[in-house]
């Protein structure tokens, strides 16, 4: 049988800023590498997992692929594209879609103080990118969520879309995506 964990980080600090990470997070306050979560995903009968972004930046997309690369546990990336840039946005898709694994975009919308962030038309544009792209989005719960009747019938060009605190990667192979409660970061 095959258990897959959806939700699994991995970071950098020497190649990547996480502005999250800090002494206040001790223990992990450090390099977390896929090696250092393997032993605990063996117990747990976890036998392959999906990486998401760990922060909103280009460094910490990047390591993802690579530690794919080296892991075949790693079964899918959920990357991080600056959705409000349309034409960034279409370089790093162009960019990220050369890696199989990457099979969606994650905004962190729970940090970003516009709470109609995900709303606004430049991130529509973004959205529309990732729709064409055939990547699925990802977000996670701002702090005071917006009623579900404020997306209904949004975004209908976009797959699989998770609006609230879960997380959903589709590995291209898979009907359906995968999806687990999201940490918040």
């Amino acid at each position: 049988m095959t258990v897959i964990d959806s939700h699994q980080h991995v970071w950098d600090p020497r190649r990547a800023a996480y502005d999250w990470l800090g002494p206040a997070m001790a223990p992990v306050d450090r390099v977390m590498r896929f090696t250092d979560v393997r032993p605990a995903l063996r117990d747990a009968g976890v036998t392959a997992g999906v990486l998401v972004q760990a922060a909103d930046n280009d460094a910490d997309t990047d390591l993802m692929p690579a530690t794919a690369a080296a892991h075949p546990e790693v079964v899918a990336v959920v990357a991080r594209v600056p959705l409000d840039n349309s034409v960034r946005a279409r370089q790093r898709l162009t960019e990220l879609r050369r890696d199989p694994h990457v099979a969606g975009v994650r905004a962190l919308v729970h940090d970003n103080p516009d709470r109609d962030w995900i709303l606004r038309p430049d991130v529509a544009r973004g959205l529309d990118l990732l729709a064409e792209a055939g990547l699925t989005p990802s977000t996670t719960s701002p702090p005071r969520p917006r009623p579900w009747s404020t997306y209904r019938g949004w975004r209908p060009a976009t797959p699989a879309c998770a609006w609230s605190s879960t997380t959903s990667a589709s590995p291209r192979s898979a009907a359906a995506p995968a999806t687990g409660p999201d940490g918040g970061g």
